[in-house]
């Protein structure tokens, strides 16, 4: 499927020799963001809406997804903190977490670091089309994710 949907990319990691690495680190967090979609029709939905997007957005995705953890994230401050508490999704990673506010402070950095390496990646409108896939996704999907 992933071959199939970024053949660039998989052709990048294949040269750079580390697209058994790449695919298995990819495999592993698809398979815990849809492990995290009880329903098995909400999650077929949420598959096929992502397979929906255009080849360089799913490609900028897969890329982002297939990285090893950040060694360095920026802790979310206190004002990143209560906007990423605020939200529906937002509130139940922070629940999923734990009490620990240390702990959800680098979990919402590394959010925020995702997403805006994930953005810098889109033109245009590929960043329109993701914020519009994203912004139609379920709060299960979104929290998932």
């Amino acid at each position: 499927m992933f071959e199939a949907a970024a053949p660039e990319l998989a052709a990048q990691w294949n040269e750079a020799g580390d697209l058994p690495e790449r695919l298995s680190r990819l495999q592993d967090v698809a398979a815990g963001a849809l492990g995290g979609i009880e329903d098995a029709m909400l999650r077929d939905d949420f598959t096929v809406s992502f397979e929906g997007l255009s080849e360089g957005t799913q490609a900028a995705v897969y890329s982002q997804l297939s990285k090893p953890e950040m060694a360095y994230v920026r802790i979310a401050d206190a004002e990143e903190y209560e906007d990423f508490a605020e939200s529906e999704v937002g509130d139940a990673l922070i629940s999923a977490w734990g009490p620990d506010s240390h702990n959800a402070s680098h979990n919402i950095g590394v959010v925020i670091a995702r997403f805006a390496t994930l953005l810098d990646n889109l033109n245009p409108s590929q960043t329109q089309e993701f914020e519009y896939w994203r912004g139609a996704t379920t709060a299960a999907e979104k929290i998932a994710a």
